[in-house]
């Protein structure tokens, strides 16, 4: 398993001073996880859509481990993960569970038999606690005893992580106040600043009523916003038809760099248009639909292919 990234970004498709990490063992996937949800998981479970060549990492899902343990909330999960995973395309899977053993065997179970029947391989399903790993599918004690396999805390620690270059914080709920909504002074200045804009975006539609030129009209407003009038802009259209977003979180400023790549002729080729959108990171990995959908909007225009 192998994933790409960039010493000093946190963007996995980048084209420039690359480095290949290589998750070929327990271990160092359990090390690579962190980056690709930017937080050390805790009572979750993780699930890694891979693809040729060489088992290159694809997709990354992560779920609240279901608490209390039951089988209905983990077939939810495990109908789930092999739905999103299959309609990328994706014959492979590993998955990760954080949690005790109580929590992750139903989950386990209920993927094996999800995943088999979707015609997706789950390669691997391992349990992690307390600085310990268990494999669900190798029952070798060799190498996976009963005891668990102890993991070093000098390479899995948040510090150690930052030191490998892409930094990760030390849990969800840090994630989750880094997008918190505003409060106090800094609320009641946003909300001023929306209805600012909503004034704005009103004068701006006054205009496009009152012009003769409607197609100029509509070019001024897209200058200003691409939704400020009802029909969808390409490259939004084009986003929804390659299903170029999963969580959404990203796709706004995928969107805009999109549009500016374009307007400025940087979609030659993948090469070109993966070096034009690198500043845009992408935890879902939808990366190959999203160059889809510029390649798209590209081809209608008549652009260099």
């Amino acid at each position: 398993m192998r994933q790409t990234c960039t010493a000093g970004d946190n963007n996995p498709q980048t084209t420039h001073s690359e480095r290949i990490v290589r998750a070929d063992s327990p271990a160092t996937l359990l090390a690579v996880i962190p980056h690709l949800l930017g937080f050390i998981p805790q009572a979750s479970v993780v699930v890694i859509g891979t693809a040729p060549p060489r088992s290159r990492i694809r997709l990354t899902l992560r779920y609240d481990l279901p608490d209390p343990p039951g089988l209905g909330a983990a077939a939810d999960l495990a109908a789930h993960a092999a739905a999103v995973i299959g309609s990328q395309r994706l014959d492979a899977a590993v998955a990760v569970g954080y949690g005790p053993e109580t929590l992750v065997t139903p989950v386990a179970e209920a993927m094996r038999g999800a995943f088999a029947d979707a015609g997706i391989e789950l390669q691997e399903f391992l349990r992690v606690q307390d600085l310990r790993y268990w494999s669900y599918t190798c029952r070798n004690e060799a190498c996976c005893p009963a005891a668990g396999v102890p993991l070093d805390p000098d390479l899995h620690s948040a510090a150690a992580l930052a030191d490998f270059g892409l930094p990760v914080l030390a849990d969800r709920t840090a994630l989750a106040a880094r997008v918190a909504p505003l409060g106090g002074i800094a609320a009641e200045s946003m909300r001023q600043a929306t209805g600012r804009a909503e004034q704005h975006v009103a004068r701006l539609l006054a205009k496009v009523r009152k012009s003769a030129r409607l197609g100029a009209a509509r070019q001024m407003i897209a200058t200003e916003g691409l939704a400020a009038v009802g029909e969808l802009h390409p490259v939004q259209a084009a986003f929804v038809e390659h299903d170029a977003f999963q969580c959404g979180y990203c796709t706004p400023g995928q969107i805009m760099s999109a549009v500016k790549l374009l307007e400025e002729g940087h979609a030659g080729d993948d090469g070109e248009i993966a070096e034009w959108m690198s500043g845009n990171i992408c935890r879902c990995a939808a990366y190959p639909n999203i160059r889809a959908a510029i390649r798209g909007v590209r081809d209608a225009a008549g652009g260099e292919r």
